[in-house]
């Protein structure tokens, strides 16, 4: 299947990716569909999508160069960890998070259960920005779930949510 980059996204036409959707896989707007960044890399990872730039095929390290987005190579390991599980990571830019994260076999026409924020073992989150994570994850009934990449970009996930006492 191939690809073009436009701006920050790989554009398919619909009739030649259309099983992407099918694999929850972009956002179809006419007759295209939009990768968003990690889902690229994942696909021309697996070898199942090639993209193109400046009449060049690009190989996973170009086309991870080609993004400029900050901490991209610690939000695709977490979304590739997430898809090799069976979860359906999203683009959650409107609710703050880096992916809306919906359950194994869960419909993509449902509320998804997670907001899945990506941080290094290195940074710090302080007590007024995660209450603010957590506030907005709740108010759109959702929880919150902090991916930490270390140093060897292995990742643990840890889990909030809003309780009344």
């Amino acid at each position: 299947m191939q690809g073009e980059i436009f701006g920050n996204r790989v554009v398919v036409d619909v009739n030649e990716g259309s099983e992407l959707l099918n694999k929850n896989f972009g956002v179809k707007k006419d007759n295209k569909i939009f990768l968003f960044p990690e889902e690229a890399l994942y696909l021309t990872e697996l070898g199942k999508l090639n993209v193109k730039y400046k009449n060049k095929n690009l190989n996973f390290k170009e086309l991870l160069s080609i993004f400029k987005i900050k901490d991209l190579w610690s939000k695709y390991l977490v979304y590739k960890d997430l898809r090799s599980n069976g979860y359906i990571p999203k683009e959650a830019l409107k609710y703050g998070g880096d992916f809306r994260v919906y359950d194994k076999d869960q419909s993509l026409e449902s509320h998804s259960r997670w907001i899945c924020i990506v941080i290094k073992d290195y940074d710090i989150l302080s007590p007024r920005q995660l209450s603010a994570i957590v506030r907005v994850t709740h108010t759109v009934r959702k929880k919150l779930l902090i991916a930490v990449v270390d140093k060897e970009d292995e990742i643990t996930y840890y889990e909030l949510d809003w309780i009344k006492i």
